[in-house]
């Protein structure tokens, strides 16, 4: 006799499950959940094609937050998962790439949470516009892998790691006067020497500039 898949168990039963069986049932609801919430990122981002200013909106962010019957931040990460994740289309109909396609693949594999977008996305939004195509698809693909055995927490940290190596001096510093005094960075070297002892290795064997970077920076 096949065993049944905790999904399946009627809904008055599962005080029945096992501990076991339980959070097996947690864990394959929040992958559907997660999957359902990627449709709902690609008919947004298809309803942002045109669609809500046929309807009278001047925004998909207005046609979403009525339909949910919410004004509140939770629809404004919603409609950016959505824009960042699904591709778009310009005014001759060309289709513009998602900021963020790699996350898109895996939320909607169920392999990471929305969640886990935001903070894939808040990484990718610091790279400066100058970064190469092929480093910024560097920092979304180890931030992905990443994602998908880990939580939101590692991801910010080793989104710090990437942009201390593919952005080592900052942001462009505001033009405004400074109350504090500025702490002296440090040498090149020692920043450097922090990112050869990444904990990770496998970014090293994603980028081979940044396995040259370490094998030769001076110790």
């Amino acid at each position: 006799m096949s065993e049944t898949s905790p999904s399946l168990v009627p809904q008055q039963e599962l005080w029945q499950l096992p501990a076991g069986e339980l959070a097996a049932l947690l864990r394959e609801e929040f992958v559907s959940w997660w999957r359902q919430e990627a449709r709902i990122h690609r008919v947004i981002a298809l309803l942002d094609n045109g669609g809500a200013r046929e309807l009278g909106y001047t925004g998909v962010a207005g046609l979403a937050a009525d339909i949910a019957r919410c004004t509140g931040p939770e629809v404004k990460r919603l409609v950016k998962r959505a824009l960042v994740t699904n591709p778009s289309q310009g005014i001759d109909g060309t289709e513009i790439p998602a900021a963020a396609p790699l996350a898109g693949d895996a939320v909607r594999a169920g392999e990471i949470s929305p969640e886990h977008v935001d903070g894939i996305v808040r990484v990718l939004e610091k790279l400066p516009a100058t970064t190469p195509v092929e480093d910024r698809e560097f920092a979304e693909r180890s931030l992905v892998e990443l994602a998908r055995t880990a939580g939101t927490r590692e991801i910010s940290k080793l989104g710090k790691e990437i942009l201390g190596y593919l952005d080592p001096d900052g942001p462009e510093p505001r033009d405004t006067p400074r109350t504090h005094p500025v702490p002296e960075l440090p040498p090149p070297q020692r920043r450097f020497s922090q990112v050869r002892r990444l904990p990770r290795p496998h970014l090293r064997r994603q980028n081979p500039r940044l396995a040259r970077s370490s094998r030769d920076t001076p110790r």
